[in-house]
């Protein structure tokens, strides 16, 4: 009897033994899960702001244009350097965005113009 029990508690022993090691494996390989799919999430990130279809969206083809208030309601030109208009709009505000991602590379000229006075502002996209 005392044998059985003897035997009883040593399993009863190696059995939490196995069961604390193995709690500790679960936690180890938990950390080596989360860091493996950090990394992988990490890469994909990256190659997703790679995409050579989605064009160049860095800050470079970005040019903020700031005029005085007089300007406001005047004519804004971006003229190629073959002396072409890409395009023309009104100013709203003081400020206007305008985003050079699906031109060509060269430099640009913008010409804000109100009431015979003109502004010309330079843009390289290099």
């Amino acid at each position: 009897m005392i044998l059985k029990q003897l035997e009883f508690f040593g399993t009863c022993l190696a059995y939490r033994i196995y069961e604390r090691r193995c709690e500790g494996m679960k936690t180890l390989l938990k950390i080596v899960v989360l860091c493996v799919l950090t990394v992988l999430l990490t890469l994909a990130a990256k190659a997703k702001g790679k995409d050579p279809e989605s064009g160049d969206k860095s800050k470079n083809s970005l040019y903020v244009l700031k005029t005085d208030k007089r300007f406001i309601g005047a004519q804004v030109e971006i003229i190629q350097p073959n002396g072409d208009v890409i395009s023309k709009q009104i100013l709203q505000k003081r400020k206007m965005i305008i985003a050079f991602d699906e031109a060509r590379l060269g430099a640009y000229i913008i010409r804000v113009s109100k009431d015979g006075k003109t502004r010309e502002y330079k843009y390289e996209k290099k």
